[in-house]
């Protein structure tokens, strides 16, 4: 879903990379809350179109089928939110 990007060979600067995956997921959740999705539904489909892209996530969603079907492993989305939330557990934030 980044292969521009990724060509451009900026990824081995951690600035840069923190920078644009911000972008992309404030991208992915401005898409999905245009589609009316909400709370979880639309965490899980801005997360999962990361790794997948936002209309592929969209025609699954409006298929029946959760975010994550077509993902890496299909539980990108899920794998990426439990491990953000064990972070947080963990560093006492949450």
């Amino acid at each position: 879903a980044h292969h521009d990007w990724i060509m451009e060979n900026r990824w081995e600067e951690p600035r840069v990379i923190i920078r644009y995956a911000a972008q992309v997921l404030r991208d992915n959740f401005a898409f999905f809350m245009k589609q009316g999705l909400k709370g979880d539904a639309l965490r899980a489909a801005a997360v999962a179109a990361y790794n997948l892209a936002p209309a592929a996530v969209l025609k699954s969603i409006q298929a029946g089928e959760n975010p994550d079907t077509h993902t890496t492993g299909g539980e990108y989305s899920a794998f990426v939110i439990g491990k953000a939330a064990a972070y947080q557990k963990a560093s006492g934030i949450a």
